[in-house]
């Protein structure tokens, strides 16, 4: 079988040529598809970086702390610095025991201050993205090879026919000046009008596709002017991109790690108030307190915190009564004993271990 398929692939009048050609029909819109991502990529960066909240504030928290801390100094009262110092922050510490750096200490404040903020990571996803480390000359690069791909496509296909079918044993008998001549039978092939259909919807995706490179590229330097750098005198894209992706990912890390210790503070200090809470009505001899399973309840009837039984929790009268839930102890000394007469469930346990 093998044989017979590799015979009647011979068969077929320029068989390199048209494999090259589907070849190039099977991979080339993929290779277009990668590419748009990745402009798509850059284009969405761009915006996103120009429109973060957090990337603006730690810009102006870099400024005012080094001013402060170069106060005195030649370095003292800048009016801006470099991009590149953005990466430097975490290098930064404090000399206490604390160890904090810079970097962590401006996402604090932030946090702190508008707890509603987001990581920087969070609001510029496509500027850490993979597709954002191909560079826009790279995807230049691509698409100059593509259309000298389709350059020779074309070439092909405009190129004298050799379609024929040649039976050489019926070739007829010289003609007057003794040259040989040859009987040939066209063969019928839909293979130029696809091949010629494929070639002009890739040539206008191309297209379509350096001009959104172009205007990326515009975009991109109008920002990177727009934050006071020269964009002539970055050797690539990549160069800006990488200092926010590492500016964005160390970022991440302290955000993560401040908003955690935030959130077990808080957590602290519901149940410091709840403790107290508990504390002095049980002073008052529970007056107006009914039994309900408590709200943070976990398995073994421990508290995540401090670690000791808690098993029920009082609440006010007033809060009950908005529940339907009796007023007075006297209801629970009622159920007690319709427990005691069996004529009622088993009255619940007393508040133990607070």
């Amino acid at each position: 079988d093998a044989e017979k398929f590799c015979l009647r692939l011979l068969e077929i009048p320029n068989i390199e040529s048209r494999m090259k050609m589907y070849l190039l029909k099977f991979t080339l819109f993929d290779q277009l598809e990668d590419l748009k991502k990745v402009v798509q990529a850059h284009t969405m960066a761009v915006h996103e970086v120009k429109m973060s909240r957090s990337f603006l504030m730690l810009l102006r928290s870099t400024l005012v702390l080094g001013n402060y801390l170069n106060h005195g100094t030649r370095l003292g009262g800048a009016l801006g610095y470099r991009m590149s110092v953005l990466s430097k922050l975490k290098d930064v510490r404090c000399t206490d025991s604390s160890n904090t750096n810079l970097l962590e200490y401006i996402v604090r404040m932030a946090v702190k201050n508008r707890p509603d903020s987001k990581s920087l990571s969070d609001e510029v996803p496509h500027a850490v993205s993979k597709e954002i480390q191909t560079s826009l000359q790279d995807v230049v690069s691509h698409l100059s090879a593509i259309e000298c791909s389709l350059m020779d496509a074309k070439y092909e296909l405009t190129a004298p026919s050799q379609d024929v079918k040649v039976d050489m044993g019926l070739v007829p008998a010289a003609d007057a000046d003794g040259e040989p001549r040859v009987r040939v039978e066209i063969v019928a092939d839909a293979y130029y009008d696809v091949m010629t259909a494929f070639v002009e919807e890739s040539t206008a995706l191309k297209n379509d596709l350096m001009e959104a490179v172009e205007k990326c590229k515009k975009s991109f330097s109008e920002m990177v002017s727009y934050f006071g750098e020269n964009p002539a005198a970055l050797q690539s894209e990549s160069e800006f991109w990488q200092v926010i992706a590492s500016v964005a990912l160390a970022y991440k890390d302290v955000y993560n790690a401040v908003t955690k210790e935030m959130r077990e503070e808080a957590e602290k200090e519901k149940w410091k108030q709840k403790r107290a809470k508990i504390k002095a009505m049980a002073a008052l001899g529970g007056a107006g307190v009914s039994y309900k399973p408590a709200e943070y309840k976990r398995s073994g009837y421990n508290c995540p915190i401090h670690d000791e039984p808690v098993r029920y929790e009082k609440w006010e009268a007033k809060e009950l009564a908005a529940e339907g839930v009796g007023e007075k102890d006297d209801d629970d000394g009622a159920a007690a004993d319709a427990a005691a007469n069996g004529k009622g469930p088993p009255a619940p346990e007393p508040i133990v271990n607070l």
